[in-house]
């Protein structure tokens, strides 16, 4: 009887866990949604004007990655003297910087990891928008093309090809009228020989990038009662399923080709451009293409 009476309790007491979980889940989604409607409405002015800003990449842990080809080649949380210096929403390798674009029209190179360097910080050319609001200046993702440089913006839905140096507007396409909804558009694209693919905020995937002709891997992001979850998707092996924290809402991947064949993935963050909210970067290493 004694034991019949344990296994009751023990029973009463999962369940009572599994509720607290549910409750914690939604009050924390509740909380980042109630956040973001309070950034829309209250984000601060943005300073357009480029400059230099220092930074530093402070070390991080994460847990190690269950996959047969892919290994964390390290994580950093990025601090910097600049406020703009964050929020980003698409990331690439740049002659030997990290290229950010920002969620506000702001391009960022940055030092690779680790430790202490400068990061310069420009606008984009020809974009349209107040500086106190992302109307206009609500970039989402870019991608290197064969002659320059993509970027894809959300609210007025459009795509804007720059020359190789990203200080000219070359092409414009409007993607108004496509059923895209004002905050949920094309987040993620990726160029190659000839061609252009536009991933929607719908698809779940939150950044992409052409390693090989017609091959892309892709970030996705789905967000639930537990946070963020976040994988890379197209890598040999299966996909590469990274455990951040539940805020870390990871919106921008690069590829940098690494001595030998293999190759060193970027993962970074968005902040929102707020202090409370850490950027973090993640770097993942995978073997040549023939390699085990």
């Amino acid at each position: 009887m004694a034991d019949s009476r344990c296994r009751n309790a023990e029973r009463v007491v999962q369940h009572s866990f599994s509720k607290s979980s549910i409750f914690s889940g939604l009050a924390l989604a509740a909380l980042v949604i109630t956040g973001q409607a309070w950034l829309r409405v209250n984000r601060p002015a943005l300073d357009l004007a480029a400059s230099v800003a220092s930074v530093r990449w402070e070390p991080e842990r994460i847990a190690s990655l269950r996959h047969p080809r892919a290994r964390i080649a390290g994580a950093w949380r990025l601090q910097a003297s600049d406020p703009r210096v964050g929020g980003f929403s698409g990331l690439a390798v740049d002659r030997g910087r990290l290229l950010g674009l920002t969620d506000s029209g702001m391009l960022v190179w940055l030092p690779l990891p680790p430790g202490e360097g400068v990061a310069i910080v420009r606008p984009l050319p020809a974009v349209a928008g107040r500086p106190g609001t992302k109307i206009g200046r609500d970039s989402e993702a870019l991608a290197r093309s064969e002659d320059g440089w993509w970027v894809a913006f959300e609210q007025r839905h459009h795509l804007i090809r720059y020359d190789r140096d990203l200080r000219e507007a070359v092409q414009r396409i409007a993607l108004e009228g496509r059923r895209l909804r004002a905050n949920r558009g094309v987040e993620a694209i990726s160029a190659g020989a000839g061609r252009l693919w536009a991933y929607p905020e719908r698809s779940g995937i939150s950044d992409a990038v052409a390693v090989t002709e017609g091959h892309d891997l892709l970030l996705h992001r789905r967000f639930g009662v537990r946070g963020f979850a976040t994988r890379i998707a197209g890598v040999a092996g299966g996909d590469i399923a990274l455990s951040l924290a539940p805020l870390d809402n990871a919106e921008g991947l690069a590829a940098q080709s690494l001595a030998g064949g293999a190759m060193r993935l970027w993962v970074i963050t968005d902040n929102d451009q707020r202090r409370w909210k850490r950027t973090l970067l993640v770097a993942i290493d995978l073997p040549p293409a023939s390699g085990g």
